[in-house]
């Protein structure tokens, strides 16, 4: 069948990426801003419809507000997608470590692989230093103070004090697509040091998402309505009216 035959470009076309790219940091801005945290997204807790929808799914180990004073976790976040704060021993989990897991998510989808396959929490994160840079006390002040920052951890962090990010993408099927505006775009989401990552707002409103194929209006127009009571009213006394609801 020719469905067999089909190279990666052809069954996950860039286009197709864009336009998921924001949709699921527009589903990612709606729990944000009802102040739930997801705490493990991950391409496995993301459903796909045939006609392009994307939903974010699995809040098994969500958490809605913040109690002051509290520390969360033990194992949130699954390991290839979990964010350096918390592999270095974090004992606070916001909304940035859901960024930081967008962040991986979309660097997956163009470069057509997983980027953190490894088998231990350090190994991960001697991986995400690796490619993302910035982890030592210069870039990231206070770093050396997580329990999990190792002399091992410090030695590694300043070797690859750049990172190797673009290395990442050499063989992608479509960085031509992705473009320069792209790539920095996720860097910029991966960011180790969670205080400088941008908050998912800042992603939606990237020009990215405007230039060239302009998927921001495209799903911005598509999205449901808001609910209008006083409409629904109105309705139940006019049947003929058309139902928007």
């Amino acid at each position: 069948m020719k469905s067999d035959n089909l190279t990666f470009a052809e069954r996950f076309p860039p286009a197709l990426a864009k336009s998921f790219m924001y949709q699921l940091a527009r589903g990612l801005l709606y729990l944000h801003e009802n102040d739930i945290v997801h705490r493990d997204l991950k391409p496995a807790n993301v459903l796909v419809f045939l006609d392009g929808r994307l939903v974010i799914s699995d809040l098994g180990l969500s958490r809605a507000g913040i109690i002051p004073g509290v520390q969360y976790r033990e194992e949130i976040q699954t390991l290839w997608w979990r964010s350096p704060e918390l592999l270095l021993g974090a004992r606070y989990d916001g909304k940035e470590i859901d960024v930081f897991s967008l962040g991986v998510i979309f660097a997956e989808m163009w470069a057509a692989k997983i980027l953190f396959a490894q088998r231990t929490p350090q190994e991960v994160l001697m991986a995400e230093i690796a490619m993302v840079g910035g982890a030592t006390d210069e870039e990231w002040p206070g770093v050396s103070g997580f329990s999990e920052y190792s002399q091992e951890i410090k030695e590694f962090a300043v070797a690859h004090k750049n990172g190797e990010f673009r290395a990442q993408f050499q063989k992608a099927p479509f960085l031509n697509e992705l473009g320069a505006n792209g790539l920095d775009l996720i860097r910029r989401i991966m960011t180790l040091n969670p205080s400088k990552r941008p908050a998912v707002k800042q992603v939606l409103d990237d020009p990215y998402f405007t230039d060239g194929l302009n998927v921001k209006t495209m799903i911005e127009s598509s999205l449901p309505v808001e609910y209008n009571e006083e409409y629904d009213k109105l309705k139940s006394y006019e049947p003929d009216l058309p139902y928007c609801g």
